[in-house]
């Protein structure tokens, strides 16, 4: 059984009450991908529009680093931090990159 990835930086732990109710109306409930589903997306939409979307990068490394292919999944995740923060969202997934950072690869970088 292949495993599922929830295609999210933010858990539903983290969402308001209104933005569940609309993902409850509009999907049944949170959608999910496999992990290989989001890197070959991610991978499509990073070739597209290089380095445009941090949370795109922030994906691919949290899916790469699930799958075990944790060089990559850093490489993404230290893209990820050095990325220009432009947006409110930018902002959100370098918080939510340092945290993850910080778990999956303690010691000194």
């Amino acid at each position: 059984k292949e495993e599922e990835a929830v295609v999210s930086t933010q858990s539903t732990g983290e969402m308001a009450w209104y933005q569940k109710k609309i993902v409850n109306t509009l999907f049944g409930g949170v959608p999910h991908s496999t992990y290989e589903e989001v890197v070959e997306y991610c991978e499509r939409a990073e070739k597209a529009a290089p380095g445009k979307w941090n949370r795109n990068l922030y994906l691919l490394a949290r899916a790469y680093t699930a799958m075990g292919d944790r060089g990559r999944g850093r490489c993404y995740l230290e893209r990820t931090l050095r990325a220009e923060i432009k947006t409110q969202d930018d902002k959100l997934v370098a918080e939510g990159a340092e945290e993850f950072y910080r778990k999956e690869f303690p010691g000194p970088s």
